[in-house]
């Protein structure tokens, strides 16, 4: 008899309640009885979720002794998964306190095994510096600024000159007139460099974004709050993440016209 195709109202609250039996069960199987000795639950209690897991396909029984079945152990792992990123959502929610319209751009897979930093968690300085060793360690990146922070504009330099980076960036006009009115020189060097292109956007992205494509690939996600104090920093190497950070920027890309179109309009 095919297992119920439960709600998901059902099946998730039925999930949860069944942790310690999926924690056990996925590293052996075990009867009845020693499910009872190892989870300290009463024989009723094993015995109702043994029953409820088996009607959900979740577990078999062979030889006497229950098993986690194919389609259990993707549920528990995929449980797993699920609980450690809300775990770590609530954990740097402060992140995400911000009137800047950041969920219409951010997708959940983001952060499936991300690591956040946030500013309540750590010196501001400290997160200056996973985003500035993020940069120092790519070869080939792009990404999408609200804001500018001087020592960027060095550390492009100084490795576009070097043949160390293609990049290119897509830049609010704020950003733009910010630089051409302190780093003009530096701006026309950029610029001209074969491995630097920047492009301008009419409108201020509400994240910044930076996708790293070489040597290795990742996602890096800088959340601002209204006036672009950084509150945090969500990095991601997932798999989802990488294709969600090339298609997000490609959707800014074609809202936004190249430094030559702006600088001759």
């Amino acid at each position: 008899m095919a297992p119920p195709s439960p709600s998901i109202e059902e099946f998730i609250p039925e999930v949860h309640q069944r942790v310690d039996f999926f924690e056990f069960l996925s590293n052996s199987s075990a009867s009845q009885k020693e499910l009872n000795r190892a989870l300290d639950k009463s024989q009723s209690t094993i015995y109702r979720g043994l029953n409820s897991m088996e009607e959900y396909g979740l577990i078999e029984k062979r030889d006497n002794k229950y098993q986690l079945t194919p389609f259990g152990v993707l549920i528990f792992d995929e449980y797993r998964r699920f609980s450690e990123t809300i775990k770590s959502l609530l954990q740097n929610r402060e992140v995400f306190d911000t009137t800047q319209s950041i969920n219409t751009v951010l997708h959940p897979s983001l952060f499936q095994g991300a690591k956040i930093l946030s500013t309540n968690n750590h010196m501001v300085e400290e997160i200056y510096e996973k985003l500035q060793s993020s940069i120092s360690e790519a070869s080939h990146l792009y990404g999408v600024a609200p804001t500018i922070f001087p020592n960027q504009i060095d550390l492009h330099l100084e490795k576009t000159t070097a043949d160390e980076l293609t990049a290119e960036f897509i830049l609010p006009l704020s950003a733009i007139e910010y630089l051409q009115s302190n780093f003009n020189g530096k701006l026309d060097t950029l610029q001209n460099s074969d491995n630097f292109s920047i492009r301008v956007s009419q409108e201020t992205p509400p994240i910044g974004l930076i996708t790293v494509l070489e040597p290795s690939k990742k996602v890096v996600i800088v959340i601002h709050d209204e006036i672009g104090t950084i509150r945090g920093l969500v990095i991601s190497e997932n798999t989802e993440s990488i294709t969600w950070g090339k298609s997000t920027y490609q959707n800014f890309r074609e809202d936004s016209i190249s430094f030559e179109s702006y600088a001759t309009s």
